[in-house]
């Protein structure tokens, strides 16, 4: 009838809950297993990697017991690590290194405390500027907790916090607890994407919704629901 109509549409899509909450990083605090229980005493950590050794070169750290007098007392939330079972040591530095992965750069935080006999200084990344020192040789260096936030500095990826222990004499050891955060459940779709999939839908869930603005749902495969045991589990931050 030679008549034409002319429309427009706006789509929001939102990829998950705003604000995006923060998710937890997994870190590990001294003198704990994968599974989150303290170790045994005398136990190797396997998280912490001695790279610089002066007592014997090895690159294992022990779980220390007895404690020596003036540090702080072992919990069921970590525990002293040093170079031998009973943190005896000989003077020079030791270097631990412990890495982790992240997501996402998405405002990721560390916030963490330790403690060390006798100086130290944490390095992230192989920046040469320390994230935290403790110095003077005193004994509240080991006798109570010393806080640090890293707010810049990660990267997508492995990242590695090498703690650099300083001994002048008699024993050596390293104390850390750390916790951490990213909020990487919001990541935007790259351009001339033909699907892209957060995989923030909870488990139980028949499709994954695709982001790139096409509609292409995705079916969980092998039973078609997310989530053990029909298909895989969702994991925040992960987007495919």
């Amino acid at each position: 009838c030679g008549n034409t109509n002319t429309c427009s549409q706006t789509v929001t899509v939102n990829c998950c809950t705003n604000p995006c909450p923060p998710q937890p990083l997994l870190l590990f605090n001294t003198g704990v297993g994968t599974n989150g229980a303290v170790l045994a005493d005398y136990a190797i950590d396997s998280h912490y990697i001695l790279t610089s050794n002066p007592n014997s070169g090895s690159t294992n750290a022990f779980v220390v017991s007895p404690v020596p007098g003036g540090w702080l007392s072992n919990t069921s939330t970590s525990k002293w690590i040093g170079p031998t079972t009973n943190g005896a040591g000989v003077a020079g530095t030791y270097i631990y290194r412990i890495t982790f992965n992240l997501p996402c750069t998405n405002n990721p935080v560390i916030t963490g405390q330790w403690a060390v006999d006798n100086d130290g200084s944490i390095l992230l990344n192989g920046n040469p500027t320390p994230v935290a020192t403790l110095t003077g040789g005193g004994s509240g260096n080991f006798s109570s907790w010393h806080p640090f936030t890293i707010a810049s500095g990660l990267v997508v990826g492995q990242n590695t916090l090498t703690f650099y222990v300083t001994n002048a004499s008699g024993a050596t050891g390293l104390r850390v607890e750390l916790s951490g955060s990213a909020r990487c459940c919001c990541v935007p779709p790259p351009t001339n994407m033909v699907a892209w999939y957060p995989l923030d839908e909870p488990n139980g869930a028949t499709a994954v919704n695709d982001l790139a603005g096409f509609n292409n749902q995705g079916t969980p495969k092998q039973g078609g629901s997310l989530g053990t045991p029909n298909g895989p589990n969702a994991v925040p931050g992960e987007v495919g």
